[in-house]
């Protein structure tokens, strides 16, 4: 009687993904509940390889009604020694990801959302426009719901480049969002909560 997405994918060793340039957003899409009559389901993975290039104009980890705690999740496979994830948007090598969010409760309906993207057994090195870590719901989108969103980014090794970086962004429900930067560099031109 579930009707919420779930699922485990471990990517190979070396993986290069790039989406259509234009296509449909969010490109890369790991745990999203927010169809009607949803239920949280199990939480959704996406598990990198040691080697990763990934370019994509959108990518949302944790949206709508998901599992809460241990929600949708990017990260490393722990299968791996010293891996690397390199996200630029579809243009190319200087491109940015145009949108990033973890944890956006828009369209969960009722309930909880929770996500993280965890890149603390690796290096990562990211270009983004902008980033939302933990999205509140509105209730317009909700049918009068007040949903918190929950989004967590963790890493220790690399570069974080964003142009705006929304932590906690609420709308009419609380966005809660952390990012834990145990090393590296998170390079940020605006930061906002709210």
């Amino acid at each position: 009687a579930l009707r919420g997405a779930c699922g485990v994918l471990n990517l190979a060793k070396t993986n290069k993904i790039t989406a259509t340039v234009g296509s449909a957003a969010p490109q890369i899409d790991v745990g999203d509940n927010s169809q009607a009559t949803v239920t949280p389901g199990l939480a959704s993975v996406l598990l990198l390889g040691q080697t990763n290039a990934i370019f994509a104009d959108s990518i949302a980890v944790g949206r709508g009604k998901t599992v809460s705690p241990g929600g949708p999740i990017m990260q490393f496979s722990s299968a791996f020694a010293n891996p690397v994830a390199w996200f630029r948007g579809t243009n190319g090598n200087a491109s940015r990801v145009s949108l990033w969010s973890i944890g956006d409760a828009w369209g969960a309906k009722t309930s909880q959302n929770s996500a993280a993207d965890d890149f603390s057994l690796g290096t990562v090195n990211a270009l983004v426009d902008q980033m939302f870590v933990g999205t509140g719901a509105s209730q317009s989108h909700i049918n009068g719901a007040n949903v918190p969103g929950n989004g967590t980014l963790t890493f220790g090794a690399g570069t974080f480049d964003v142009n705006t970086l929304e932590v906690g962004y609420s709308m009419d429900a609380a966005g809660l969002g952390t990012v834990n930067v145990n090393g590296g560099s998170l390079v940020v031109v605006r930061l906002r909560s709210r």
